[in-house]
Formats: C-alpha cells, structure tokens, sequence
C-alpha cells in the first residue's frame, strides 16, 4: 500500500509548499505515513485525466491512498482510496 499526495499550481512561478505544509498537518492528525509526493505544474483548464494526476490515479493499486487539495484558498484536503478513485474513470 502506497501513500500519495498529488499537488497542482498553475504556473512555475507559484509555490506548492502551502499545500505541502497542509498535507503534512492533515497526514500527521490521520496517521498517514510514508507519502509519496506528485508535484505539477499545469493549467486548470487542462481535464484531470490529462494531468499527472490521470496516470498516478490508474497506476493506484488497491488498498494505495491518494491525498490532494481541493482549494488553495480554504486548504481543505481529500482522502481518496484507489477504489474510489479508479471509479472516476467510470
């Protein structure tokens, strides 16, 4: 079982630390460990499915979590198993 953190900015000049730090702060009260993170820099125009975030989701195995942020603003975070996530592609 594996532990992911997908992070997206919209551009080289942002930051993905507020993010980072989030997850760590989320992960540390679950009792999540051992996270491997998954940095990217694209659009949000761009469909999920074709960001890093569409082969890291098909590449899960089951039992793998992934964590990622819905809002830079509101840092609220979501806990997705690879259950969950594979029936995005439906």
């Amino acid at each position: 079982m594996s532990n992911y953190a997908y992070l997206r900015v919209s551009s080289d000049s942002q930051d993905v630390a507020n993010q980072k730090h989030g997850i760590y702060e989320y992960c540390n009260k679950f009792g999540i460990a051992d996270l491997q993170f998954v940095e990217d820099v694209v659009t949000g125009k761009k469909k999920w499915h074709e960001r890093k975030l569409g082969s890291l989701v098909k590449g899960m195995g089951e039992g793998d979590k992934l964590i990622f942020c819905r809002s830079q603003s509101n840092r609220s975070f979501n806990l997705t198993s690879a259950g969950s996530a594979r029936n995005l592609y439906g």
